[in-house]
């Protein structure tokens, strides 16, 4: 998915045009936290995320898509526009207006307890995963990840940076986390994060050499 921006409105410039920001957010716990920041998205973008039945996954989406607002505004200056096609794709873009659009790439992930988003001038992909104990972590790093199977650290780590760094190129390429021989992307950034007293890994992937910034967000709910 991407977000086509005007040239006109845009802080960036042709120079920088490949920056790439994110942006890791840790789920609200204050009562009535997914109505409120509901609130403040887009009526389209409420309604998709209100289609989850389970609350937690209704919160993690609401929070995913209210720190991508977020990210934007804060980089670039502007608020999108989001409609979704017939199969749910999202498309976003600003004013409508093709002939001085730029292209602004985004992705979404969600897990238990935490939400990661980025934006950047090339295509790109992003996965947030809760480092939960898996018994099998050994082999399904054998099973799955042998052709890119990280070196050092316990099999649980490795397991996940692995996971994060196939879905993070999945979700840039159009493939799933099983998906093999893809496009190789000229940036893959994975790391741990420490957030509410839980362990995450976080992998980025840019199809494009990029310079990479982590963004503190102060998410608003009316």
């Amino acid at each position: 998915m991407h977000i086509a921006l005007p040239a006109a409105t845009a802080k960036s410039t042709v120079a920088d045009k490949k920056k790439a920001f994110y942006a890791v957010y840790p789920l609200p716990k204050r009562k009535n936290a997914a109505e409120k920041l509901a609130a403040t998205l887009p009526r389209e973008i409420a309604i998709h995320c209100n289609a989850y039945q389970v609350a937690e996954k209704r919160l993690q989406s609401i929070t995913a898509w209210a720190a991508l607002f977020a990210l934007v505004r804060k980089n670039w200056g502007v608020t999108p526009t989001v409609s979704f096609e017939e199969n749910g794709k999202p498309t976003v873009c600003v004013n409508g207006d093709a002939a001085t659009k730029k292209d602004l790439f985004i992705s979404l992930s969600h897990t238990e307890g935490a939400v990661a988003v980025c934006a950047a001038q090339t295509p790109c992909g992003i996965d947030i995963e809760r480092a939960l104990p898996r018994e099998n972590a050994e082999k399904l790093l054998a099973r799955f990840f042998a052709e890119e199977l990280p070196s050092g650290g316990s099999p649980l780590s490795r397991f996940y940076f692995a996971f994060t760094a196939r879905e993070a190129v999945g979700k840039l390429s159009g493939g799933g986390v099983l998906t093999k021989n893809v496009a190789k992307p000229a940036l893959v950034y994975t790391q741990t994060v420490r957030l509410s007293g839980e362990n995450y890994v976080l992998s980025f992937a840019g199809k494009e050499a990029c310079s990479l910034k982590k963004v503190r967000l102060g998410l608003q709910s009316k």
